[in-house]
């Protein structure tokens, strides 16, 4: 049976400032605990954005993508590992 996906999938996500604790995006596709929770790095998908957007929330720690089909490749590597480290 599945699990329903975690409440962060679907909630936006502050990425704030370190230093100043300044709002820098609000993230609407994004997981911060990662795909895998804890196994992998906060990831969002950042479609559109100013690239000096893009690159304070990858200095955040978040692994950014700008395009749908990278993300969705990256989505299939992760899976995909997820599923051979199950076998």
């Amino acid at each position: 049976r599945r699990r329903p996906p975690p409440d962060h999938v679907y909630t936006p996500i502050d990425v704030t400032s370190e230093d100043t604790g300044e709002e820098i995006a609000v993230l609407g596709l994004a997981w911060h605990e990662g795909l895998q929770e804890g196994l992998t790095r906060p990831v969002a998908l950042m479609v559109d954005e100013a690239v000096q957007l893009v690159e304070r929330v990858n200095q955040r720690g978040f692994l950014v993508f700008t395009d749908e089909n990278a993300f969705k490749q990256y989505v299939a590597k992760v899976l995909s590992v997820q599923l051979s480290a199950a076998v």
